[in-house]
């Protein structure tokens, strides 16, 4: 299963229709605290984070606010690489 994390609540929440919206609400209107929710995730057991965006910003957060612990973050579309082919080696 793929675990869904708000930036806005901090922890996770299970998708539907209805909190899918609401935590984009949320993540719109309220303030978006990255390393709480990255610190949840992991005290969650959680060790791969793949980024679906363009770019790389969110990887290299998430890199550094974990620091040397054991985890794996990529992003699937790096602003340096041809997208395709990047999201296929991921």
């Amino acid at each position: 299963p793929i675990d869904f994390y708000s930036t806005a609540w901090g922890h996770a929440y299970t998708l539907s229709p209805d909190a899918a919206a609401d935590a984009i609400v949320a993540q719109a209107t309220d303030t978006i605290d990255f390393p709480k929710v990255i610190e949840q995730a992991y005290a969650d057991g959680i060790r791969l984070f793949v980024e679906i965006g363009p770019g790389s910003s969110c990887t290299r957060m998430i890199d550094e606010i974990l620091g040397t612990r054991p985890h794996l973050a990529r992003s699937a579309v790096p602003a340096t690489a041809n997208p395709v082919v990047a999201f296929l080696e991921l």
